[in-house]
């Protein structure tokens, strides 16, 4: 992972790259600096069970988070034709404090997820705060309320998978 990143990054130094090659490998630079996220947690995974894992507690724009999480996943959208979209509450505040990369992980796998599971029509994720008091905003990536789906496949918990002929 460290050499697809070394070389993509010093690709991206190379003079003459048309605009699209210029961000399509951009693209595979934030995909492997993701994917050596990953990784490291799947090495995390005996910090889990013994109930050590620290979340990170920084800064960071949710629409930067949500945005990388929709780009590693648009050429396959874009290879189904689906479109995809996102939605911010004006609610939600601009900046969180919180663990990014994991944010990014669980949104990456709900869209991945998403477009594996449609075939036509769009994928969409709406953010809105579903409970607020004066100490904190609880910010939820679900709407139970929006009855979307059909319950004919689970994927995670709460989250399911839609028939066919109905966009997520």
């Amino acid at each position: 992972l460290n050499a697809i990143i070394a070389g993509s990054e010093l690709m991206s130094e190379i003079s003459g790259m048309t605009e699209e090659h210029r961000e399509l490998n951009s693209m595979v630079v934030r995909s492997a600096h993701n994917l050596l996220s990953l990784v490291s947690d799947v090495l995390d995974f005996s910090k889990i069970e013994a109930e050590r894992l620290e979340l990170e507690s920084r800064p960071f724009v949710l629409a930067s988070c949500i945005d990388l999480s929709f780009e590693m996943q648009s050429l396959k959208a874009n290879h189904k034709e689906l479109s995809l979209n996102y939605y911010i509450s004006k609610e939600v505040p601009r900046r969180l404090l919180g663990d990014e990369m994991r944010l990014r992980q669980i949104v990456t796998n709900l869209i991945s997820n998403a477009v594996k599971f449609t075939d036509h029509g769009s994928v969409e994720l709406r953010v809105r705060v579903l409970k607020t008091d004066q100490e904190s905003a609880s910010e939820v990536l679900h709407d139970p309320d929006v009855q979307r789906v059909s319950l004919d496949e689970q994927i995670y918990g709460g989250y399911m998978a839609a028939a066919k002929e109905v966009t997520k």
